[in-house]
């Protein structure tokens, strides 16, 4: 797949402190590319620096392969939007627009960026009036209205209530099928929904990048599986243990199906050996799944100062 966004041993340094070490990871073109990290970990910076508001002190930036920060490119979202309050939400697009035309950038007219960000309705009314919900979209309206290929959103959905959640989640995820979107929040649930891919930071260093599922593998090394069955007999257990080498953790029984845990004690898969057994001994298999570590385990030991 196509390289958006790649980022190439990006470095920056303030007197007396290492802002950013090294930093490199890459963002597939029509992905939405979640970017974590505790406060202080270097996120915004790395933002900045790629949307042209800070020079890196060392290291290179490349938009589709062009080594130059092309800023017609890039729209950007930052965590407190650059929105004048006394404007009406029309008339303040419409200033957007006119540096971006300056800029030499061409993209959507004022009417077509206010239906698609879903700002019709409130047009005529002064941002400061607004919700947060509205804020924010009029905020990513003026990221979108050059039309760039790349979005940077700086927790957008901060201080959103969870119907004013909800519909941002559906219109950053509708964002994917235009733009290519590198998405910064502290809301790991969210990125769950909404990512392929994530890029941890940690304290200036990059931590781990890539698939979502690819990191939870990596920080569990070793496989769980529930099965559930509706039949379990107890000389199962050690014959189980000594067939597939992996070891029976948990047994539940609750609304008469039993619960069985299983841990491989070598990393291997072991869902179609656990199947065919059951199916084997008639144990009325009713489904089996592996367990995931959640997100929110994987990032903090993954930002513990353990993973490196």
């Amino acid at each position: 797949m196509e390289i958006a966004l790649e980022l190439s041993n990006i470095s920056k340094s303030y007197p007396g402190t290492l802002a950013l070490n090294k930093v490199s990871f890459k963002v597939k073109k029509g992905s939405i590319h979640g970017f974590l990290g505790p406060n202080g970990a270097g996120k915004s910076t790395c933002m900045k620096i790629i949307s042209g508001l800070l020079v890196p002190t060392s290291g290179n930036v490349t938009i589709f392969g062009l080594p130059e920060v092309a800023q017609e490119k890039i729209g950007f979202l930052p965590e407190n939007p650059p929105l004048y309050s006394a404007m009406k939400v029309k008339e303040y697009l419409k200033f957007v627009l006119d540096i971006r035309t300056l800029k030499g950038s061409h993209g959507f007219t004022v009417d077509e960026i206010l239906h698609d960000c879903g700002l019709t309705q409130v047009a005529d009314r002064a941002v400061g009036n607004l919700s947060k919900g509205y804020k924010q979209r009029v905020g990513i309206a003026q990221a979108l209205i050059h039309n760039p290929e790349i979005i940077i959103l700086d927790e957008p959905t901060v201080g959103l209530d969870p119907v004013a959640l909800d519909e941002m989640r559906t219109f950053i995820k509708s964002l994917k099928h235009k733009h290519t979107v590198l998405l910064s929040t502290h809301l790991l649930h969210e990125v769950k929904l909404m990512c392929d891919e994530i890029t941890i930071i940690n304290k200036g260093h990059i931590v781990e990048s890539g698939p979502i599922e690819d990191i939870q593998r990596k920080y569990t090394p070793r496989q769980i599986v529930n099965a559930q069955i509706k039949i379990w007999n107890d000389v199962w257990q050690k014959e189980m243990e000594m067939m597939f080498d992996l070891e029976v953790v948990k047994r539940e029984f609750v609304n008469s199906i039993y619960t069985v845990e299983c841990m491989s004690r070598t990393g291997k898969d072991t869902r179609d050996d656990i199947s065919r057994y059951f199916i084997q001994k008639n144990a009325g298999l009713i489904g089996l799944s592996e367990k995931e570590q959640s997100l929110e385990d994987l990032f903090k030991v993954a930002t513990s100062g353990d993973a490196r």
